[in-house]
């Protein structure tokens, strides 16, 4: 009204917003309908202002329960308690009305007419013994039994949280050793000669395989030794043919002759077989003493 600029910031600072509401009924069963707030005059005053009502009946008679009457008495007067209104201020950015405002709605509220019989409510703040978990008492202290329960849940989910934090640190812990016993086990198999990823042979678990080379050298001992037992059987049938048909020979001469040594020395064979088992079984002890 003053032609001022000003933020509302700065109006709420300086106490502008309640300014608005300097004029109003002295009394609060008095007509409000010609009460404005918008742009009132006054430097820090905020221009656009508006104020939150509560009609009330002053007689209460047509609530049945008594103890009713009294709780609405109880509300109405919470609303200008600075314990309760003003969380609304400080969460809601609400502003508290004039303290002149104040008096005339504490006033107003004192003409509300109860049933005698009524119990006024109270409210407990801090301790009040005995008195406290009274009947008609409302009490920050007081808890229901919903509200146990959701609290004791609350303690629960922290404490498995706690948990599951733990199983994944011991988890990560035995990750970390995993991977160490394969670092191991890869600097193991390259000291052995051979590749990282070359599986490990156990006389136990595994045994080695036989190579088509192996198999080849196998097959030609197994041929030579089937022939040296032939040429060793037509060796024996000469030997016995001659002594029976020359009497006088000496058998010994057949014996260390020509084709009867290379029979002998046909059991060679039998060498190349037992080289090829050796070297297979040399495999297979290294492989024990590697496991």
């Amino acid at each position: 009204a003053d032609g001022n600029y000003i933020s509302s910031k700065e109006a709420a600072a300086k106490g502008g917003i309640g300014a608005a509401a300097g004029e109003v009924p002295e009394s609060a069963d008095m007509d409000f309908g010609s009460v404005n707030l918008l742009n009132r005059p006054g430097e820090f005053t905020w221009p656009i202002v508006a104020m939150t009502y509560i009609y009330v009946r002053k007689d209460l008679s047509h609530v049945e329960d008594p103890q009713e009457q009294t709780l609405l008495k109880a509300f109405l007067a919470a609303l200008y308690d600075p314990a309760y209104i003003n969380v609304c201020a400080e969460e809601f950015a609400f502003t508290i009305v004039p303290d002149n405002v104040r008096q005339i709605g504490l006033a107003g509220i004192d003409m509300i007419a109860t049933n005698t019989s009524a119990i006024p409510w109270t409210f407990e703040s801090s301790t009040v013994p005995g008195e406290g978990q009274g009947d008609y008492v409302i009490s920050e202290k007081r808890r229901s039994y919903g509200e146990y329960q959701r609290n004791e849940f609350a303690g629960d989910s922290t404490h498995f949280q706690n948990e599951i934090t733990n199983v994944r640190a011991e988890l990560a812990t035995e990750q970390e050793k995993v991977k160490n016993l394969e670092e191991e086990l890869s600097n193991i198999r390259t000291q052995m000669g051979g590749d990282a990823n070359t599986p490990i042979v156990g006389s136990s678990t595994q045994y080695a395989d036989f190579t088509d080379d192996d198999a080849g050298q196998i097959s030609a001992a197994l041929i030579m030794s089937s022939l040296s037992m032939a040429f060793w059987a037509i060796a024996a049938a000469v030997v016995a043919f001659r002594a029976f048909n020359h009497p006088n020979k000496d058998i010994p001469e057949v014996m260390n002759g020509g084709s009867g040594h290379g029979v002998i020395n046909g059991g060679s064979g039998h060498g190349a077989a037992a080289r090829t088992a050796a070297k297979h079984s040399a495999v297979t002890q290294e492989s024990d003493m590697v496991a």
